[in-house]
């Protein structure tokens, strides 16, 4: 898990503002079928919320940032 969380804090910091669909497309998209990539989303929101409240990323209405931008 503590994987995952840092390879979408990575993903994060380069794509800038994004949504947890944006991520999950550029994570999951060419690893899983377009079907579940509404499931992977939510796992990357729940990530996304998670860096959140320890202070490692941002939320501005739908989209994320890196603390660091």
């Amino acid at each position: 898990r503590t994987m995952r969380t840092d390879q979408i804090e990575a993903r994060l910091a380069e794509a800038g503002d994004s949504t947890p669909s944006e991520l999950a497309e550029s994570i999951y998209g060419s690893l899983v079928p377009a079907a579940f990539l509404p499931v992977a989303a939510r796992q990357v929101l729940a990530h996304l919320l998670w860096l959140v409240s320890q202070g490692r990323a941002q939320q501005s209405g739908p989209t994320f940032r890196g603390c660091a931008q």
